[in-house]
Formats: structure tokens, sequence, C-alpha cells
């Protein structure tokens, strides 16, 4: 059986994997194991460095949004920061850092945020390792008010259609309801996704 597993581990594709006596079947279920996790990673390492992040991302978007949402952005290019070529936002950004003490920037987009009166005012949401902020750009990008805490969110809501639709249920009976405003590109997925990967960290 050792032999057995070495030589898949020289070559991963040798074909059907042959019966063995029982007595060796524990150890033939460890071989297959560590077999799928060596073509796993054989097959991560050929995916370039800078793609890793959208891969590991749209993995973790399949899995919420695969019958629940046709229109994901599961196609489109998932830059994180998409006002990162905006020159007055990066300066700000840097402002935001250090105001509010977070260290990663992980998303970034336009969109228009519906306040319990039901008024709409555009903002730019930024999400980071550990919040959410509201950036308002007739202002220079600047968040008037206090980040939302990812540690005190309590659920993730998005619309099964194309309107791009999200609310955010935090503790204490707070909620942030807003809609991206980009109609050429879904970025629930994106967003959704990247959150779940800073809540899993």
């Amino acid at each position: 059986v050792l032999s057995l597993i070495q030589t898949r581990y020289q070559q991963p594709t040798a074909g059907p994997w042959p019966t063995v006596p029982s007595e060796f079947d524990l150890l033939l279920d460890l071989g297959k194991r560590l077999h799928r996790r060596q073509h796993f990673s054989r097959a991560i390492e050929r995916i370039p460095d800078e793609q890793r992040v959208a891969i590991r991302l749209k993995t973790i978007g399949y899995g919420i949004f695969f019958g629940k949402r046709q229109y994901w952005g599961y196609s489109n290019v998932w830059g994180g920061n998409h006002l990162a070529g905006n020159p007055a936002f990066r300066v700000q950004s840097e402002k935001l850092k250090k105001q509010w003490k977070f260290c990663e920037l992980l998303f970034s987009a336009d969109t228009v945020k519906i306040n319990s009166h039901l008024k709409s005012r555009d903002r730019v949401i930024v999400l980071t390792e550990s919040t959410v902020l509201f950036a308002d750009p007739s202002q220079g990008f600047a968040a008037k008010k206090s980040p939302l805490e990812l540690s005190k969110l309590i659920s993730v809501t998005f619309t099964p259609g194309t309107d791009q639709l999200v609310v955010l249920k935090f503790k204490h009976n707070t909620e942030a309801v807003f809609v991206f405003s980009d109609l050429q590109q879904d970025y629930v997925g994106e967003f959704v996704s990247t959150l779940m990967f800073a809540l899993a960290k």
C-alpha cells in the first residue's frame, strides 16, 4: 500500500485506485486524501499569484450564490478597491486608515445608500478587515459617521435579481441599506464574498 501511495504521489494521473485487503482500508483512505490535497496544491501552483485572491473569493461566492442569485459577477474582474484609480480617494483612504485605525482596504465601490427615512445619498462603501464605512464623495470622501464593526454583524441580505440591493444588519438595531450604482457591473458577489472572507480571518 505504501508503494502504491508513493507511485500516486509521483504520477497523479495513474488511473483508478486498486482494491486492497480490508485491513489496509484506513491506510489507503489516508493515501487518497493526501493525493487529493497534492493534486489540488499543484493546480493552485499553476494559477498566477495576482489571480489567486480572486479565485479564492469566487470559490466563496459560488458557495453563497449558487441557486440564489443568477447574476453575481463571477465573470467579471474582481479588483477589490475599485476606486483605487481616483487620486482624491487614494489620498483620503490613507487619512481614513489613520483616523479609524484599520490596516487593509479590501473593497470599495460607488453606492446609493438609503437611510431609515428612505432618503438616498451617493456614498462610497469601504470594506476593511474589521469594519464597513461609507464615505461621501461630495465631501472629498470624508466619513463623518463611525464605521460599522464586522464583529457586530448579524446578517447579510441580497436580492435575487439584478438590482444590486444589499442589507447589512448589525447589533443594536443598526442597518446599512445600499445599492451598488454601477449598472454595467454586478458588485454584489464580490462584496459579499470579500465580506465573508474578512469575517473568516
